[in-house]
């Protein structure tokens, strides 16, 4: 697989990324590969490998192969056809992540990647259960007639000739409606079209973070909601929402983590005590909520605190107003718990496992899911 960086390579054979990036130094001390920096606009500049001449000697040695030419008729890695690769390195690096997504990533299960010299496919990616897919990139040089072309052509294949999905990658949302109507007209069978750029993220939508880095992390769900606040030239800028565990729905109201840190926050703010720690959990049973505070505000917080904070999650979120004037949802419990609560309940979660240097909490919880027992310790009604 000639171009391709660490991590893809790591997560396509299904390695660990140590054990892969440990091979490639030791190749790459002894001449056998070689490596080239390259980046996109989507994607971070990295080290893509390749093989030396050295390394096609040793490679086909080592495959059994009479000579090094007849191995570089069988793989191609000539140097006429690294110098093509090297051309279309925008595509190659699309079409690796591309296999890195689709890739198990784990127990040496291993996929292919084969890129094609001519037909109408750019690459093949085969998983290591058999599944193919067949890989169209528009790219910004190539026309949409040409892209359309292509894909009538591989739609008057026989499916069982060509690979069994068609993915095909475009470059904005509006190529990928006119490319997906196409696809539909043709109806070419299990075809997929997905947008290259960051173009397709929306000012003012909510996105979940998935981290893929070069130190290993692969496709590592952080948890977290951002919202695009904005644009840097063409790069968007976020801002963090809330955690994305932070949801509960007892009757329909679908309350989240980010309008109750605001209802307690704003409630609270006027006291001039603001919580020293608070918790609200989802009761499935009771068919309610109770807000647990940690608070200099004790008078507020056992009087107007749960009307004020009821009215402010009535506001933000028209669900929950609806269920609470329906009767369906029970008026918002809260109840106060002494000083040193929230290091209490810190020390139960890390006695439970987790790290204390890397402690969070989520504000909303359902109570079920909830070990610490918050009314043992309350102060009493």
């Amino acid at each position: 697989m000639p171009f391709v960086d660490t991590l893809e390579l790591a997560v396509i054979l299904g390695e660990a990324y140590a054990t892969m990036h440990r091979a490639l130094s030791g190749l790459l001390a002894d001449g056998i590969a070689g490596r080239v920096n390259h980046g996109t606009v989507h994607l971070p500049t990295s080290a893509r490998w390749f093989l030396t001449a050295e390394g096609i000697g040793e490679a086909a040695d080592r495959l059994g192969f009479a000579t090094p030419s007849e191995f570089v008729r069988a793989y191609p890695v000539s140097q006429q056809w690294l110098t093509l690769l090297l051309r279309r390195m925008d595509a190659v690096a699309s079409v690796y992540r591309l296999a890195m997504a689709l890739s198990p990533g784990h127990g040496s299960r291993r996929s292919r990647v084969e890129f094609h010299r001519r037909g109408r496919f750019d690459a093949t990616i085969t998983l290591h259960n058999g599944r193919t897919f067949g890989v169209v990139r528009q790219g910004l040089g190539l026309r949409r007639r040409s892209l359309y072309d292509r894909l009538r052509a591989i739609a008057q294949y026989d499916i069982s000739h060509r690979p069994g999905t068609v993915l095909v990658l475009v470059p904005s949302p509006r190529e990928q409606r006119l490319t997906a109507r196409l696809c539909e007209r043709l109806r070419l069978e299990d075809s997929y079209v997905g947008v290259e750029s960051l173009d397709e993220l929306e000012d003012g939508r909510e996105y979940y973070v998935f981290v893929t880095t070069g130190d290993g992390l692969y496709r590592y769900d952080i948890n977290d909601i951002v919202r695009v606040d904005g644009w840097v030239a063409n790069t968007p800028t976020f801002a963090f929402v809330q955690k994305g565990k932070g949801v509960t729905n007892i009757t329909g109201e679908k309350v989240t983590e980010a309008q109750v840190l605001d209802a307690v926050t704003s409630a609270f703010a006027p006291t001039g005590a603001p919580p020293e720690f608070f918790i609200m959990l989802a009761d499935e049973a009771a068919s309610g909520y109770t807000l647990y505070v940690e608070t200099g505000a004790s008078a507020f917080a056992g009087g107007g605190a749960a009307d004020e904070i009821d009215r402010l999650l009535s506001v933000s979120n028209i669900e929950y107003e609806s269920k609470r004037k329906s009767g369906r949802l029970a008026p918002l419990r809260v109840r106060l718990l002494p000083d040193g609560a929230g290091g209490r309940y810190r020390e139960s979660c890390v006695a439970s496992g987790q790290r204390d240097a890397q402690f969070k909490y989520l504000h909303l919880q359902y109570a079920r899911d909830c070990a610490f027992d918050f009314d043992a310790i309350a102060v009493a009604e």
